[in-house]
């Protein structure tokens, strides 16, 4: 008698671990964080101004640089800013963290 055993893998995506902002302009924020121990595509950026726009997004791919510029953004605009981790595999979703009330420097 042969056995068949079947197995299932479950991955799990851990999002960008420590987000902060380390400096704020009038238009831009530089913002870090470090990379999950867990092979993914890249980290996806995005800052959204006010009722949601998008006024800037970027991808940075794995392995590269843990920080990145939103540039383009409002003077004293506030704006909410989340980076998501790009899983390798399409079935499994993107990990999220997100960086709340950033308000950009005044004129």
């Amino acid at each position: 008698m042969m056995m068949m055993m079947i197995c299932s893998v479950v991955s799990v995506l851990f999002p960008p671990l420590y987000p902060h902002i380390l400096a704020v302009t009038t238009n831009s924020i530089l913002v870090n964080w470090t990379n999950p121990e867990a092979n993914f595509e890249s980290i996806r950026i995005f800052c959204e101004g006010h009722q949601g726009a998008l006024n800037d997004s970027l991808t940075i791919p794995y392995g590269s640089d843990t920080e990145a510029l939103c540039n383009g953004l409002t003077p004293g605009g506030l704006y909410l800013v989340r980076l998501s981790t790009i899983p390798l595999i399409g079935d499994i979703d993107p990990a999220e963290s997100v960086i709340e009330g950033v308000i950009t420097g005044m004129l």
